[in-house]
């Protein structure tokens, strides 16, 4: 855990230094017992059964990966609050809203999330976690069958399918 939360603030000072469109980069280390779910108020009109993040918002709202958890802001000002950095949101439009996954180059050096967007055929950009040698094997089974979506784990998979592509009764 201690190398873990060491890696975590060392990304955070890294990501730091190096503004976005000469907008400064905010970054915080969140240790694995807070929940990123703590400040945010989710609309009354939203099912929250036996959960404490609805599905739906997750789903419209964040990427889930292995090692990161990405959160956007979405075009409804009823839900999210306007964005704030314009440039920055037409070229995350590139990739839904959200940073790209992790992508390792040619010379193995793990590549600048931004300059991915701004420089690579995003059809040869791999899937989120598919560098991991964690999800290797099991990549395929971690993306639904139906959407090519992809979760960490399997049960996360299964309650994917279980809300977004509910069997249709006769």
């Amino acid at each position: 855990m201690k190398n873990f939360c060491y890696a975590g603030e060392a990304l955070c000072t890294l990501w730091k230094r190096d503004p976005i469109f000469g907008k400064a980069v905010i970054t915080q280390y969140t240790d694995q017992k807070s929940s990123p779910f703590a400040d945010i108020t989710f609309s009354e009109d939203e099912e929250n059964t036996n959960e404490s993040v609805p599905w739906q918002w997750l789903e419209n709202h964040t990427k889930i990966c292995q090692y990161s958890l990405d959160i956007k802001k979405c075009e409804n000002t009823s839900c999210c609050s306007p964005k704030r950095f314009e440039e920055a949101a037409i070229l995350l439009t590139e990739n839904n809203g959200f940073l790209p996954p992790v992508i390792k180059g040619k010379d193995g050096h793990y590549l600048n999330p931004v300059h991915v967007l701004e420089y690579c055929d995003k059809v040869k950009i791999s899937g989120y976690d598919a560098h991991c040698s964690s999800t290797r094997n099991n990549y395929i089974r971690l993306c639904c069958s139906i959407c090519n979506a992809y979760f960490p784990t399997l049960s996360l998979v299964a309650l994917h399918k279980k809300n977004q592509h509910p069997r249709r009764r006769g």
